[in-house]
């Protein structure tokens, strides 16, 4: 079967919308998740960072920092002495009062969310100067945590954990968009392609009419001019031959009745 120019043109634009369709989506799968993770570590390295920069060892004189923490977050803030002594939490199921020892306790079996995800490896790390950003299965609850633990210029031992299934469910819920707006960006890709297609092959169309009628010596028809294209040029092109065939047609014409 002869496919026509519209059609391929249809068929060319309708392939290249799913694979851009598809390009897009396949990076989206592989690269937004550690995309998205990485701007969340990030965003807890900043919190970190300011938050050494205002602290001084008085808890109080930055309360409405560690605030702004809790609330862009959403976990928990707790800050611990080198030896694990708890100076302060805001965790909801803290139930070590201040000034006890975090490391007369079990950490694994602890209430609080901070104290229990930090692991003993981290802790030494963290100690010896390093900054730390892990996720942690909690033992007792089976729920992922992202935690950020330093050392503060002061000695003591910020701890930042927030759960994980919230930037899961982000990442799920961006999926799930990013599949509607697919399926859109498809179907309006199908119109598109189609109108594109019937625009650019209509005149050419309308060009091989005019020419089958000039075959059958009708030059009476002619191709309106729209554009200076190359379409538009072709059009002046073949209403001047019309023209000056009908012309020299009817001379002939002429010539031969006067012969007679």
């Amino acid at each position: 079967m002869k496919k026509s120019i519209a059609m391929k043109l249809f068929i060319g634009f309708l392939i290249f919308t799913l694979f851009i369709v598809s390009l897009s989506w396949a990076m989206f799968n592989l690269f937004f998740e550690n995309y998205y993770l990485t701007r969340q570590k990030n965003s807890l390295l900043e919190y970190g960072s300011q938050f050494d920069t205002l602290y001084t060892g008085d808890v109080e004189s930055v309360y409405e920092y560690i605030e702004k923490i809790a609330h862009s977050t959403g976990g928990d803030i707790t800050v611990l002495s080198s030896s694990g002594e708890i100076r302060f939490t805001t965790s909801a199921l803290q139930f070590v009062r201040q000034g006890n020892r975090a490391s007369e306790r079990n950490p694994r079996h602890s209430s609080d969310r901070s104290i229990t995800m930090l692991r003993q490896s981290t802790f030494e790390q963290v100690l010896l100067g390093g900054k730390v950003i892990e996720i942690v299965t909690h033992p007792n609850f089976n729920v992922d945590f992202l935690v950020y633990s330093a050392m503060l210029s002061n000695g003591d031992i910020l701890i930042i954990s927030t759960t994980y299934a919230p930037i899961s469910a982000s990442i799920k819920s961006a999926t799930d968009f990013h599949l509607f707006i697919a399926l859109i960006s498809i179907a309006v890709g199908t119109i598109v392609a189609y109108a594109f297609s019937k625009k650019f092959t209509n005149p050419i169309v309308e060009l091989n009419k005019i020419t089958k009628q000039m075959t059958e010596l009708n030059f009476g028809t002619e191709y309106p001019i729209t554009s200076d294209d190359e379409i538009g040029t072709l059009g002046k092109s073949i209403n001047f031959l019309s023209k000056k065939l009908d012309l020299t047609i009817t001379k002939l014409n002429s010539s031969n009745q006067t012969l007679k």
